[in-house]
């Protein structure tokens, strides 16, 4: 497995930048098909790549959505973790 941190700058107001910055798990699938990716801290983060190069770029996808649907729903970011 591989680990990756991942971030998401979302705009406030003013044009200030919020960093967010989360731990992935890369896991490889059988027969090199690709990586399947969860992000531990997100609940319902998961996804998956063709190449690690795109699992990576599905997984800060997946978490920019995840991020921005949360906050336009109001609902609270779970903090980033300090380890």
């Amino acid at each position: 497995m591989q680990r990756t941190e991942l971030v998401r700058r979302l705009k406030k107001d003013g044009g200030v930048s919020m960093k967010y910055v989360y731990p992935a798990i890369f896991t490889p699938l059988e027969n090199d098909s690709g990586y399947d990716v969860y992000v531990p801290d997100l609940p319902y983060v998961r996804t998956f790549g063709n190449s690690l190069a795109e699992a990576m770029e599905m997984a800060e996808d997946a978490t920019a959505m995840w991020l921005a649907h949360t906050e336009d729903a109001g609902q609270p970011i779970p903090p980033p973790p300090s380890r």
